[in-house]
């Protein structure tokens, strides 16, 4: 099953980045997010199962960023 793969796959990157930063900011969940493909909330639970300090603090900017940056690429494409 893709997502299961999707998931365990991404669980090896996640838990390479937590080995090497124990505090995981907003950015970084979302970050994690958009490389591996798991949900927000289950990077945030992992990475706090596997002894990192997570904070959601600039998770949305991080959000709007990406949103913004992909609407501005995409209005430049159709022009």
């Amino acid at each position: 099953d893709a997502y299961f793969n999707t998931i365990e796959n991404g669980k090896k990157i996640i838990s390479k980045f937590v080995d090497h930063q124990k505090n995981i900011s907003g950015k970084d969940l979302y970050g994690l997010y958009q490389s591996t493909g798991v949900p927000v909330d289950e990077v945030y639970q992992l990475a706090k199962n596997l002894g990192a300090t997570v904070s959601t603090e600039g998770l949305e900017e991080a959000k709007k960023a990406h949103a913004d940056a992909s609407r501005g690429a995409s209005e430049q494409k159709f022009k």
